[in-house]
């Protein structure tokens, strides 16, 4: 192994790292790479150097670590959302594990408690949610550099460039069927010379492209627009002609950003909203609306929640961060009433329209933030309490009020383990860990769902 200026060569790339990143220690300084694999012997370009740890990107691979299988996506080595594709299956799960494990460990000093992750029972074209964006300035390719290229693209954003876009013609993280509709949609707005998007100047007219499905294989299309001319009217005709079956819908956005927070979208064909059945609940999911991304592991997640928080017909339920409700309308078949607190309005709007859809009057959903709403409301004392927050986890104030109550059981479900475990270490006081399983809900990326099971103690 040799290092000159900010090359290095021929090092062993050591373990998994945090966020899809792999290890490298160079003369006593660790490194973090990208789209490499534990066993890999590489040669590396060092692009950012800090004090205790520095960045670097494979440029040379001498010997393929035995994880290492051919990705299927031609777009795999610019695109940074399936990072692991490069990686076997069995082989992710045991790194999301090691994450788990890795945390639990560090925080609550846990060891041998991690069970093997649930797989995911599709590891591509699980998704049932994509979005892509238009531009004008797509991003070049070496080979593109000297020669007159058409510079407009429908696709994603490079890693780390919110101005940099480059083209896709192939994506398998949804069914493939929405391929064949994106390129089509392409291919008619080139036709008729709509103008794309510039990230930069913040002009021109086609500027984001939404997709949603549901298992039944029913559609949803959502083209974000900064106006609705003629062009974009006859591009919709078209499209309407072509693809019969979809639901059609724009939405108008003259942000300087992507956010899609607060637009109203325009039915124009088609059904405003999708049904998806998860176990016997029907849930309507509007253009905008969340709903989890792989409805196989949701429903295999949903159930197991259920299940381990011993629920019985007397039991108040409170379901924090609840939302569209989803994990609401499963615990309000068992419990005596449940209250979901969810901050987005919109998502407090379906969570009411899924109960009345699901003829479930035992729920109450409470638009507000959870701190605030449980300092200042007075609402039923809860037996269980179903946790699902963001990735930055639970804060102090949530936490104490929590304590203060002492629910009899805790189920604590979190897309961030090390969050997930610090919250822990602030209830394990009061509370004994009955249960842990780490899901896989986004195959081909490093994330991982953990779930948790907590009983207070001496009751």
């Amino acid at each position: 192994m040799s290092k000159n200026n900010k090359y290095i060569y021929q090092i062993h790339v050591d373990k998994f790292a945090s966020e899809g990143k792999c290890l490298i220690v160079h003369e006593g300084k660790v490194g973090l790479v990208p789209k490499v694999a534990p066993g890999d012997i590489i040669d590396v370009r060092i692009i950012k150097d800090y004090k205790n740890y520095f960045e670097a990107i494979p440029i040379k691979i001498h010997k393929s670590s035995s994880y290492r299988v051919q990705p299927i996506c031609q777009h795999y080595n610019i695109c940074g959302g399936c990072k692991w594709q490069h990686i076997d299956y069995k082989h992710q799960l045991k790194a999301k594990k090691a994450q788990v494990e890795d945390a639990f460990l560090k925080i609550l000093h846990l060891k041998n408690c991690i069970p093997e992750v649930i797989p995911s029972k599709k590891i591509f074209y699980y998704r049932n949610k994509l979005e892509y964006s238009f531009t004008n300035k797509r991003w070049i390719y070496e080979d593109e550099k000297n020669i007159n290229i058409d510079m407009r693209a429908l696709g994603y954003h490079i890693p780390g460039r919110f101005d940099k876009i480059f083209h896709v013609d192939e994506c398998h993280l949804m069914d493939l069927y929405h391929n064949e509709v994106r390129n089509k949609i392409f291919e008619f707005s080139i036709a008729d010379n709509i103008p794309f998007y510039n990230k930069k100047t913040h002009e021109g007219t086609l500027r984001s492209l939404i997709f949603r499905n549901n298992r039944v294989g029913d559609w949803m299309v959502i083209i974000v627009i900064s106006e609705f001319t003629k062009k974009v009217e006859n591009l919709f005709n078209k499209l309407i002609d072509f693809f019969p079956n979809i639901s059609w819908n724009y939405a108008i956005s003259n942000k300087l950003n992507d956010s899609i927070d607060g637009l109203m979208a325009v039915n124009l064909h088609g059904k405003s909203y999708l049904s998806e059945i998860l176990d016997s609940f029907t849930f309507h999911i509007s253009p905008f609306s969340f709903f989890q991304i792989n409805p196989e592991q949701s429903e295999n997640i949903y159930k197991k929640m259920i299940e381990i928080s011993d629920m019985n017909s007397d039991d108040v339920a409170w379901d924090l961060y609840c939302g569209t409700g989803t994990i609401s309308l499963y615990a309000a078949n068992i419990a005596k009433n449940v209250i979901g607190i969810e901050s987005n309005a919109e998502a407090v709007q379906l969570a009411n329209k899924n109960a009345k859809i699901n003829s479930i009057k035992n729920v109450k959903f409470i638009k507000g933030d959870v701190s605030k709403i449980l300092e200042n409301t007075h609402i039923d004392k809860p037996n269980i309490i179903f946790l699902d927050p963001p990735r930055c986890g639970l804060s102090k104030d949530v936490i104490n009020i929590i304590k203060n109550l002492k629910p009899r059981t805790i189920i604590y479900l979190s897309c961030n383990a090390a969050t997930q475990a610090r919250d822990i270490s602030l209830f394990i006081d009061d509370y004994t860990i009955n249960f842990i399983q780490p899901y896989d809900m986004f195959p081909q990326t490093a994330h991982v769902e953990n779930l948790v099971k907590l009983t207070v103690k001496n009751q």
